[in-house]
């Protein structure tokens, strides 16, 4: 039970995010998760995102995954440095520190806009 509340807590954040943020705007089906803890969890950040944004396509973020698209949602766990917020701006993403754990990362000016809007503090 302890093991399931710690995974929990990796995912709230983002998942109190996005819920906020649906009140207000359409998201795009696909959310994009960028994992670096998998060696600790094998994945369970994932699957805790799955569970409770079920209405989700949740999606293994890559490098360049989601280039092509105009509009994205990422939410990461990685360790948050000046070069990794250099990076996620130069790809086009506003973000928001959630929580200790999670970074929400918000592509493209529509729906950033929506986000603020619904009250998510998004960052340039």
């Amino acid at each position: 039970l302890d093991f399931m509340e710690g995974n929990y807590e990796m995912c709230d954040g983002g998942y109190e995010a996005i819920k906020q943020a649906e009140e207000g705007a359409d998201l795009p089906e696909k959310i994009y998760v960028a994992d670096e803890r998998w060696w600790e969890t094998d994945h369970m950040t994932y699957y805790g995102y799955q569970m409770l944004l079920n209405r989700y396509q949740i999606v293994p973020w890559e490098e360049g995954i989601e280039a092509e698209e105009e509009e994205a949602v990422t939410i990461t766990n990685m360790v948050y440095t000046e070069d990794e917020y250099r990076k996620w701006k130069e790809l086009g993403y506003a973000y928001c520190l959630v929580d200790e754990d999670e970074l929400l990362l918000v592509k493209g000016q529509k729906l950033q806009e929506a986000f603020r809007t619904a009250g998510i503090n998004l960052q340039e």
